[in-house]
């Protein structure tokens, strides 16, 4: 094919490869030119930032170590010397790596050495200071602070300050170079886009001229056509597809002219025809117009029949008279092409008298009124025993809402009862030309007779129901009164039989008549109608009230039980006196038993009490007032002081154990449940008393990551008393060992010690409170008996429980075993962060159908270690409350997953109460959602950050007006490439010459 022949559309695709495939390598090779210096560049500054964070650690370390050791110095506290200790080790650790990072650079090399032998000078003179505080120089420490530790402080700040000035201004120089490659990329793409411009320009000029133009000219002619001219378009001496069209529609438009004139022919032979079908159909319709005549007469007839049927089927089956009359009258006015009908009965129990028992289309009032007499054709239609119509003209209501009605018909019915006799009407009202009176008289008055009888049987049931009803409510009633009076006895023998005091009944004579559950549980078997046996351990306590004949008597006593026990009892009672039993006495057993132990539990407890305060108070004092009213040497005044330091943290410890012990058990201990890494809880509880005794700490940690969930104070408090009674009851020893044994899903923590032992008479009392075991070896070892009371409380609060074994001089094992914390992995799922039930149950619902799994935790400790220990995918999102229970919010977990190596980029939800912080900057993988909220909204912003982002958004605006963000972004500077505006913000991404 040569070029001439080629097609408009082989044409049009080739120009536009050529053009696409050109433009595209020029693009290409510009875009990988400037984006690989730009990479380059942003390498560079992640290197000075890096290093930049380095410098930070390493000066972050030293002024640690610089404020532990001013904190020592203040205060004395090892902790703090223990701290300064850490931070020194940091700080040599993070050195070396931070020198390594500038090998190329030799003046910040030169000062980074400066720095390190600075410091280790600085080092070696707090080494001194720390000397010199252990032996309470204070001047000499201030004198070596003012001489040199201050100034190398200051020196070495000065240093660090030089090398971070150096590290902003390289990273400065670096972002300026990124800036200026920003810039001449967007020129290089604005001259592309620019000349893609020009080539669409000149591409669509062709189109319009060779492919458009035609392509008008073949559309008017087609129109043209349509309206039925056939000579429009000439021929064309094209070869391409706009001439093959042309050509097509002249000869489209030549046989059409030549069929057109075909149809004309036809039409006018059809039109010849037409008439004299005309003249057949006139005669047809007049034939079936009198046959629809017919059809009309014999429907009318069978609806009529088939309503008549219909009233008879409704004229029986009916329960009561109003049901009777709601389905019966309305059918017999409508059988009958009545409006309305109204049912009057004579009233039997008064003569003469008349009730309206029933209306239909007439006022809903008039059932239940009492006509006193009947005149008109009312009267006489009954005295007649006859139907009668009367024709009245209408007033007020009765004309209809339109007022189209003036005459009313009227229809007297007698109504007939089973001896004939009249004893009422049936009154039925056509309004208007409707005059509701039927083909045969006789068979309206056929149907009233149907009525009549159908009524009056209907009345006779109605009063065999009523009689059957009375007799129905009288049994009812007997039934109820006899099942009160069985609900009431079997109400007070249920009250006899469940309360805790023994109860019984005698006669004047001692015969038992009634004696309770109770009664027989603490006094054994009685029989009834005999009196109870001499022998028995209360008979004469029974006999003695009897005889005494007082109407209420009461008495306290106790007997020792066939198990040895001595049991308490306070005996009550009164006289019944009536004249057809006589005199009978009740009489009532209160067991005392447990009053009477808490009367002497709580001697017990003021008797120690009172004995364990006065103890250390008293040396308090006596100390005080030693040192008030005397003169003694300083030496002597020390050694007082610290033993009125020891008596009042002693005297303290007891009030703290009395408060913790009652406070646990009337119900107050609020405890905080979060996990807790019981190896990394067990280092820190050994950690402060390592070093503060005699004894040595040695831990057996877990192999693996064991974790439960507990309060930390409590737990804390478990632990340094199991390890202080360790301590204590091994004086002889020197150390003992704590041990963590993991097995399933039980977390075991052990406390072993090396001692006395405990002798098995104690072993059953170990934890009863101010139970200690009183021996020759224990007497000097000091102690309430609280101790292990409050341990055993503390634990079973959690839910676990506290063992031991030990043998009589080998020591003892103290075992407290919980339920290991299961973690949960974060992987692939939206984590609800909530500590609300119902606002957790009400996010998990509205996600179900998203088919996204959903995890609920309740604390931010919790989601932490999820999130630290999870593996593989990152959580699809997180939706964060900020107020939580325990000691951490929602900001700690965000924070947590914001410098989460993997999964920093998670998409985060911040629902709470507060209002949004001024501080908080939204991004488009974090979003502030204030409570309350509806899940619409919820839901709409989920879809957002999980499914429909947009691509290169760096910036999200809590705004819904474009025009305002756009306007404002423009006066910084700042252009925007693309937009994406939902209901809650506008998202948007902007060009990197300016994103800064």
């Amino acid at each position: 094919m040569n070029k001439d022949k080629r097609g408009i559309a082989s044409n049009i695709a080739r120009w536009s490869w050529i053009v696409f495939i050109s433009f595209s390598l020029v693009v290409i090779l510009i875009d990988f030119t400037v984006y690989n210096r730009l990479s380059g560049l942003r390498d560079r500054i992640e290197t000075q930032i890096d290093k930049q964070e380095q410098a930070v650690e390493v000066e972050w370390n030293f002024q640690k170590v610089a404020s532990n050791y001013r904190g020592y110095i203040a205060y004395g506290r090892e902790e703090f010397h223990t701290e300064e200790e850490n931070a020194r080790k940091s700080f040599r650790s993070a050195l070396p790596a931070w020198q390594t990072g500038y090998e190329g650079d030799t003046a910040t090399s030169l000062q980074i050495a400066r720095i390190a032998d600075l410091a280790e000078n600085y080092f070696s003179n707090i080494d001194k200071g720390i000397a010199l505080k252990k032996e309470e120089q204070m001047d000499e420490i201030n004198t070596l602070s003012q001489t040199i530790t201050t100034p190398l402080l200051n020196q070495i700040g000065d240093e660090f300050d030089a090398i971070r000035t150096q590290q902003q201004q390289a990273i400065h120089a670096l972002l300026k170079e990124e800036r200026a490659l920003s810039t001449m990329l967007i020129v290089i793409q604005v001259g592309i886009l620019i000349g893609f411009l020009a080539i669409a320009f000149l591409l669509l000029r062709y189109i319009h001229r060779y492919v458009i133009s035609p392509v008008l000219l073949i559309k008017k002619a087609i129109e043209e056509i349509g309206s039925g001219s056939y000579n429009v378009l000439a021929s064309s001496n094209r070869e391409d597809e706009i001439g093959q069209l042309t050509n097509g529609i002249v000869r489209m438009a030549v046989e059409l002219e030549r069929r057109d004139n075909d149809l004309n022919a036809q039409l006018r032979l059809v039109s010849e025809q037409h008439d004299e079908l005309e003249a057949q159909n006139e005669e047809i319709l007049a034939q079936q117009q009198e046959q629809e005549e017919i059809l009309l007469k014999l429907t009318e007839k069978e609806r009529q029949l088939s309503l008549i049927n219909w009233y008879q089927q409704l004229l029986t089956g009916y329960g009561d008279m109003a049901l009777f009359l709601q389905h019966t009258v309305p059918a017999l006015v409508e059988v009958l092409k009545h409006d309305s009908s109204m049912v009057v009965l004579k009233n039997q129990r008064e003569p003469g008298t008349y009730d309206i028992l029933y209306t239909y289309g007439y006022s809903q009032s008039l059932p239940g009124e009492r006509i006193s007499e009947l005149y008109g054709p009312a009267a006489k239609a009954i005295t007649e025993k006859n139907h009668l119509r009367r024709a009245r003209p209408l007033s007020g209501m009765e004309r209809g809402v339109h007022a189209g009605y003036e005459f009313a018909y009227d229809d007297y019915y007698p109504l007939y009862s089973k001896e004939d006799d009249v004893t009422g009407f049936l009154l039925l009202t056509s309004y208007g030309s409707h005059t509701g009176t039927p083909h045969n008289q006789s068979v309206a008055e056929a149907l009233v007779k149907q009525f009549s009888l159908a009524f009056f049987a209907q009345l006779a049931q109605e009063d065999r129901l009523q009689n059957a009803k009375l007799l129905a409510v009288l049994n009812d009633e007997l039934q109820k009164e006899k099942l009160a009076l069985q609900e009431q006895g079997e109400l007070v023998d249920g009250i006899l039989s469940s309360t805790q005091e023994g109860m019984i009944m005698c006669n004047g004579q001692g015969e038992v008549l009634f004696a309770n559950r109770r009664f027989v549980e603490l006094f054994g078997p009685v029989q009834m109608g005999t009196a109870l046996d001499q022998d028995h351990a209360i008979a004469d306590k029974i006999q003695h009230a009897i005889r005494g004949q007082a109407s209420e008597f009461r008495e306290q006593f106790s007997f020792a039980s066939n198990s040895g026990a001595v049991r308490y009892y306070e005996l009550y009672g009164c006289a019944l006196n009536d004249q057809i039993h006589g005199s009978r006495y009740l009489l009532c057993f209160r067991d005392r038993t447990e009053e009477e132990k808490a009367d002497l539990l709580k001697s017990e407890f003021v008797s120690i009490v009172s004995h364990e305060l006065r103890t250390p108070l008293a040396s308090v004092i006596g100390f005080i007032e030693i040192l008030l009213h005397r003169k003694v040497t300083p030496e002597k005044q020390k050694v007082y002081m610290e033993t009125v330091y020891k008596e009042a943290n002693r005297l303290s410890n007891l009030i703290n154990d009395f408060l913790d012990l009652q406070r646990i058990e009337s119900g107050n201990l609020k405890l905080q449940l979060v996990p807790i890494d019981v190896d990394r809880f067990i280092e820190e509880v050994a950690a402060t008393w390592q070093s503060k005794q005699s004894h040595e700490i040695r831990l057996e940690l877990s192999e693996r990551a064991s974790f439960v969930k507990a309060d930390q104070g409590q737990l804390t408090q478990v632990l340094h008393n199991l390890i202080s009674n360790a301590i204590k009851y091994s004086p002889q020893a020197t150390g003992i060992d704590v041990r963590v044994v993991t097995s399933g899903d039980i977390v075991r923590i052990e406390v072993q010690d090396y001692g006395l032992g405990i002798p098995e008479g104690a072993k059953d009392r170990l934890f009863d409170k101010f139970y200690r075991v009183d021996n020759t070896d224990r007497r000097e070892i000091g102690g309430t008996g609280l101790g292990l009371a409050i341990v055993k409380e503390i634990v079973e609060a959690h839910g676990g429980r506290i063992e031991f074994t030990s043998r009589l001089g080998e020591g003892s094992t103290f075992a407290v075993t919980f339920e290991a914390y299961p973690i949960q992995s974060l992987s692939n799922r939206i984590l609800i962060l909530e500590d609300d039930e119902n606002l957790h149950n009400m996010i998990a619902a509205s996600l179900e159908n998203d088919q996204h799994p959903s995890l609920h935790i309740e604390t931010a400790e919790e989601a932490i270690i999820s999130l630290a220990h999870t593996k593989g995918e990152a959580p699809l999102l997180c939706i964060v409350d900020l107020q939580l229970r325990g000691a951490k919010t929602g900001w700690d977990f965000v924070h947590s997953l914001l410098n989460h190596e993997t999964y920093r980029t998670t998409p985060v939800i911040i629902a709470s109460v507060l209002e949004q912080p001024a501080d908080f900057i939204e991004k488009p993988n974090e979003k502030y959602l204030q409570k309350p909220f509806n899940v619409e909204k919820l839901l709409r912003l989920i879809n957002n950050m999980l499914g429909e982002k947009v691509p290169g958004a760096n910036w999200v605006l809590p705004y819904q007006d474009e025009n305002k963000v756009k306007s404002i972004l423009e006066d910084q500077g700042l252009q925007v490439k693309e937009w994406k505006v939902s209901e809650d913000f506008i998202a948007c991404s902007i060009d990197p010459q300016d994103d800064e």
